[in-house]
């Protein structure tokens, strides 16, 4: 079974089209009908094998499992084949700058009831909506808390359960624009020691700036066939500009997200693809 945790705004996007309609055999993601929050944070386990994988996708395929869910997930599934985990990173102060454009640019009501945020943004300057984004953790260190895997339901106490579309709590519609939980310096390193840890039971980790070639890298890894062109990434709305003066906002925003990217970009892979 081949696991993407995709981390939001990092070509993952592209990758699972890339995925599904370009490589032979197909992919279809899993699971369909399922809610990856209830294997997540419930007590179900799924059984995967050739007598019912169809009743989780509609389409004929290789399945697969992809979404902005954390790390574990294959902690709940008994499948027949080998779990193999990959993802996308890119530089953590892009990436947040990208997740905060598409949160502001394409409101989602029914992701994101509570408008408190858009409605600051639009009566600040950008440098103060980045200061609240910080004091309230909006979108601080994403990537750190969805790769250590060890974050509790109980911070995130504002999305119901019911209103969680695919099970995603990364999703940048939920979590990027609410409060976020405020960890201790002691609980981030906690997350930390976690996330890196986990990345290296990775059998790939890509990055955004290099999307097209790592696109070409994974498919050798699973020995995908490409039938087409590599899509373009998905680009998000130029609604504000950052300069010089948001970085040190942006960099402690980021703190343990900008540590945990460049020392995976550093550490060796066992195949040789380490971003």
């Amino acid at each position: 079974m081949i696991i993407f945790l995709h981390i939001p705004k990092t070509g993952g996007g592209s990758l699972r089209y890339f995925m599904e309609e370009t490589c032979d055999p197909y992919f279809s993601r899993f699971p369909g009908k399922k809610n990856v929050f209830s294997l997540i944070y419930g007590n179900e386990k799924i059984i995967i094998n050739d007598k019912n994988i169809k009743d989780f996708s509609d389409k004929k395929g290789q399945p697969y499992i992809a979404g902005h869910f954390p790390y574990g997930i294959h902690n709940h599934i008994i499948s027949e084949t080998e779990t193999q985990y990959f993802t996308m990173l890119r530089d953590p102060i892009k990436r947040t700058v990208s997740s905060l454009r598409y949160c502001l640019g394409h409101g989602n009501p029914m992701a994101s009831p509570n408008t408190t945020s858009r409605e600051f943004y639009k009566s600040s300057s950008v440098y103060e909506f980045l200061e609240r984004c910080l004091e309230k953790q909006i979108c601080c260190n994403m990537i750190t808390r969805q790769m250590s895997g060890i974050e509790d339901r109980d911070v995130f106490p504002h999305v119901p359960i019911e209103q969680l579309q695919k099970g995603s709590l990364f999703t940048p519609a939920y979590a990027n624009l609410y409060p976020g939980f405020k960890y201790s310096n002691s609980e981030m390193n906690d997350l930390f020691k976690s996330a890196s840890e986990n990345i290296k039971k990775f059998c790939f980790v890509g990055d955004f700036d290099n999307r097209e070639k790592d696109f070409v890298n994974v498919s050798k890894i699973f020995n995908w066939t490409c039938k087409k062109d590599i899509p373009k990434a998905h680009s998000s709305p130029d609604i504000f500009s950052i300069n010089e003066s948001h970085l040190p906002i942006l960099e402690e925003m980021n703190k343990y997200d900008i540590k945990f990217y460049n020392e995976t970009k550093k550490a060796p892979a066992p195949n040789g693809t380490r971003a």
